[in-house]
């Protein structure tokens, strides 16, 4: 026959599960203040990065020794060990970024084909000249058959174009570039593309932030709060 434990009627209450409420009042509170302390530092490391960053028209600087542009249109004779962003396609159209000039003036340039890489064409101004530290691009997307983004993966420089190479617009990132991706797509043909980039921070602990842009890359903006990325 089990034998119940009876407690006198005097407020006298056991111990033991007294002890487990106040750990668990203890473990609560602890988890607030790091979540709050997380949401802190999460706000405070956002609020020095700039909201909003505008792309800055591209030209073809000449004098002071910097390479002559070559211009629009100019046919590129090139191999495929060449490419140092690309090619990348979207059925006959493609693009990639290659080295070339005459002579030891060598810059890098956008290129463009209409014929999936049978011949190749100057589209655009140079987007980095050699010994230009971070000014060079290494990965090209292409969202458009007008719409096309060179960036440097690592680094922090994206350089844009909503005119199939007409125009080019460079932008500054705070930071390494991971990735330039479609945020959602274009609600109408011809309307600007909206698009994304996600920015690693060059000093530890790493964290990331993310940029959008709802204007095919003219204008991006700080979207959220930056966070530390796991392992940094």
């Amino acid at each position: 026959m089990r034998r119940r434990l009876l407690l006198p009627r005097t407020g006298i209450v056991p111990t033991r599960p007294l002890l487990r409420l106040r750990w668990l009042v203890a473990s609560v509170a602890a988890v607030s203040v790091a979540t709050t302390s997380n949401t802190a530092w999460a706000a405070s490391q956002s609020s020095t990065m700039p909201r909003a960053i505008t792309a800055k028209p591209l030209t073809d600087p000449t004098g002071g020794g910097l390479p002559r542009p070559i211009s629009f249109g100019a046919p590129v004779q090139i191999g495929h060990d060449a490419f140092v962003a690309g090619p990348v396609f979207a059925g006959s159209i493609g693009w990639a970024v290659v080295w070339d000039g005459p002579g030891g003036n060598i810059a890098q340039y956008p290129i463009h084909t209409n014929d999936r890489g049978r011949t190749w064409t100057i589209a655009g101004p140079w987007l980095a000249i050699t010994g230009a530290a971070g000014a060079n691009v290494n990965r090209v997307t292409l969202f458009t058959n007008k719409v096309v983004v060179a960036y440097s993966k690592g680094m922090n420089v994206l350089d844009v174009t909503w005119d199939a190479g007409r125009r080019w617009y460079k932008a500054w990132m705070p930071g390494n570039i991971a990735d330039v991706t479609r945020l959602k797509a274009a609600s109408r043909p011809g309307s600007p593309i909206a698009m994304q980039t996600l920015v690693r921070s060059v000093t530890h602990p790493v964290t990331a932030v993310r940029y959008t842009s709802r204007s095919s890359g003219r204008k991006w903006r700080l979207a959220g709060t930056q966070w530390r990325l796991s392992g940094s």
